[in-house]
């Protein structure tokens, strides 16, 4: 049976895709290298790399409001995260965490 749409959305949301940004900064020094590395022969290793952070990074966030799932209650902006909503249960988020980083870790 598949996930309903709000179960995927709440996953998605715990993995805050919008902060993978900040790890496009795993390119810089292959643009910065002034020729030292041959960008089309690292390409696809950076990529990877990249892919990994970024589940790493989702998984810390998992972790995290796991964490502060009882303060997030409580803020109003931080409320209608997944864990502190209620929208997912903290030990399926830690569990997801926690996936996250070791799939992201084989990445890296």
């Amino acid at each position: 049976m598949p996930l309903p749409l709000p179960k995927v959305r709440a996953f998605i949301t715990l993995m805050r895709p919008h902060q993978y940004s900040k790890n496009l900064f795993i390119f810089a020094p292959a643009f910065f290298g002034f020729g030292q590395y041959d960008l089309g022969a690292v390409a696809l290793d950076l990529l990877v790399a990249f892919c990994g952070f970024c589940l790493i990074a989702s998984g810390i966030y998992a972790i995290n409001d796991c964490l502060d799932a009882k303060l997030d209650a409580l803020h109003p902006s931080k409320a209608s995260r997944p864990v502190a909503s209620g929208a997912i249960s903290p030990l399926l988020a830690y569990i997801f965490g926690i996936a996250l980083i070791l799939l992201g870790g084989g990445h890296i």
